[in-house]
């Protein structure tokens, strides 16, 4: 996944920022639990095994959580 126009300084910024919000550990990761929470911020209901799907489909390096580089690809796709 790869935006289609270079990120500004500031769009990287405000991601970090909502990655921070979300990794509530501070553990660098997003894990399921937050990732849940994330979901829920953006848009109200989930159905079964919408939360495991989208970290199943944005954790490319398939370790069960989203890393920073993993979460700046998707949501600059969001952009």
């Amino acid at each position: 996944m790869s935006s289609h126009y270079p990120l500004t300084q500031d769009q990287v910024d405000e991601i970090t920022e909502i990655f921070s919000h979300f990794d509530t550990n501070n553990n660098n990761r997003i894990e399921v639990s937050e990732f849940h929470k994330l979901l829920l911020a953006l848009g109200g209901e989930l159905a079964d095994g919408e939360v495991e799907a989208g970290i199943e489909a944005l954790d490319t390096n398939r370790n069960g959580t989203i890393e920073f580089g993993e979460f700046l690809a998707w949501w600059s796709n969001q952009l």
